[in-house]
């Protein structure tokens, strides 16, 4: 029951009336994770550029937070190539013993350069994800049995169902989960 000022808010985002409601903007921007992180993340100006991508990316960061608190020392798990689970790599560097499985090459190699052991499909690159896909990725996937999966999609069919632009990507994250004792889908708002 307290009034929200969201002008600036219109101005930043170009609100359209008709398709989205000021105050649910409201509420989600004021949610006290997002809040904190975006407010470290800034300028400090109510009117700066704070893109909608840069919100996504503060969203993607938290979860990916919130993932790595699901590994354990010594799990095995798979990684998909999505950005979201690419999030989880700088929480990941207290974990001892762990391998992780992935079809990301940025993944790999990142986890190479922080010393943490991984296994890399391998399979054909997509160019524009830098995802191995394939017949090859996927007998891969097949020699190897994890803890977790931590996988994300582009959106969820009405029957709930992890729906990507890529079938290819969509048949690897599929195995990784028939492969995974547990799994998780990580979702934000993209």
């Amino acid at each position: 029951d307290k009034p929200l000022v969201v002008s600036p808010i219109y101005e930043v985002f170009s609100v359209d009336q008709s398709k989205l409601l000021s105050q649910y903007l409201a509420i989600w921007l004021s949610r006290k994770e997002f809040d904190r992180y975006a407010r470290f993340n800034s300028w400090g100006s109510a009117r700066e550029n704070f893109s909608f991508e840069d919100m996504q990316n503060v969203e993607k960061a938290l979860i990916g937070g919130k993932a790595a608190a699901l590994v354990n020392d010594g799990d095995v798990i798979f990684l998909d190539a999505s950005s979201t689970t690419f999030n989880m790599l700088p929480h990941l560097k207290e974990k001892k013993n762990i391998i992780v499985i992935t079809n990301g090459a940025k993944t790999a190699l990142l986890l190479g350069q922080m010393g943490i052991k991984n296994i890399c499909t391998g399979g054909r690159m997509l160019k524009n994800t830098f995802a191995f896909v394939g017949y090859d990725a996927i007998q891969t996937l097949k020699r190897y049995n994890a803890d977790k999966a931590f996988v994300s999609c582009h959106g969820l069919s009405l029957e709930g169902l992890a729906t990507d632009k890529s079938i290819e990507e969509n048949d690897l994250r599929l195995e990784m989960m028939a492969q995974a004792k547990e799994s998780y889908l990580l979702c934000d708002s993209s």
